[in-house]
């Protein structure tokens, strides 16, 4: 009887044993076969290096001409925005002055620029009510303020009336 525990015993523990030692000589057989495999690689082959040199500049002059392109795109949104600013405070600054009626024309300066925007220029047209077309009241003046940005990039015109 005492044979045949540790038979059993034995038996239990090899059935314990058999899967870690199964795991363990194909763990160390891997191993070894993917240590050879690197040895016997030294490096990339010039093929290789060119396919991933072309790629990446391919990739890289994307993102740049993406980048190009936002930021013409942002100047141009910013002087536009610019021009529109100082086109609706110079209306705002006309309306303001004195309204002479029945003069035929008046004649309004134009705020002044501050620094920041020394490239723009700001162009005033006034054409009084009987002068329109058709012919208004003698008390109603089209006021035309244009704004031209640097180097006559931009270019924006804002219409308004003025009553007195």
């Amino acid at each position: 009887m005492k044979k045949h525990i540790e038979h059993l015993k034995r038996k239990d523990r090899s059935l314990i044993l058999w899967p870690i030692m199964k795991l363990s000589s194909f763990l160390r057989h891997t191993h070894t076969s993917v240590f050879k495999k690197l040895k016997a690689e030294h490096g990339f082959t010039l093929v290789e290096v060119m396919v991933a040199v072309i790629l990446l500049s391919i990739v890289t002059t994307g993102v740049f001409s993406g980048l190009i392109t936002a930021s013409k795109i942002l100047f141009k949104n910013d002087s536009r925005e610019t021009a529109k600013n100082l086109a609706e405070t110079q209306m705002e600054f006309v309306k303001q002055q004195t309204f002479i009626a029945g003069s035929g024309t008046s004649v309004y300066t134009a705020a002044p620029i501050p620094a920041a925007q020394s490239g723009y220029s700001v162009s005033i047209n006034v054409i009084s009510g009987p002068n329109l077309t058709p012919p208004r009241d003698s008390y109603l003046e089209q006021i035309t303020i244009t704004v031209t940005g640097p180097g006559s990039s931009t270019s924006l015109s804002l219409v308004d009336y003025k009553v007195n």
